[in-house]
């Protein structure tokens, strides 16, 4: 299997994995379409990986940056993370109001605020 690139009409270029079966080239998979050269870029890197996957092919090496970012995002867990934006905004007004002394439970502002925020029904906010 190899890469093909092709330039069309538009400017664009398409990448393509092509396998050479008999005198004839079949396309196994279009990869996409990119517009500029890191777009390009971008779509090689994956085109090269896709066909590691295809074939069965498995890295002997690993990028240290693989290797970090891997055990950054398995460290994340749902309570480390926090709404910023709304909460700063909608919050202090909330906190004016006086709602923040009707109960201790934060649910009740957090389905307030993102009501306010992003109108919705309740369910699909909860």
């Amino acid at each position: 299997m190899y890469i093909r690139k092709n330039k069309n009409r538009n400017g664009s270029i398409c990448v393509q994995i092509i396998r050479k079966v008999g005198r004839r080239n079949k396309i196994v998979k279009t990869i996409g379409c990119a517009h500029t050269k890191q777009g390009e870029i971008r779509l090689m890197i994956e085109a090269h990986s896709e066909i590691e996957h295809l074939e069965g092919i498995q890295s002997l090496f690993t990028e240290p940056e693989d290797d970090l970012v891997e055990s950054f995002v398995e460290s994340i867990a749902n309570k480390d993370i926090q709404i910023v934006g709304p909460q700063l905004v909608v919050g202090k007004i909330y906190n004016q109001i006086g709602y923040n002394q009707i109960t201790g439970n934060n649910f009740f502002k957090h389905l307030v605020v993102c009501r306010l925020v992003y109108p919705a029904s309740k369910l699909k906010n909860a």
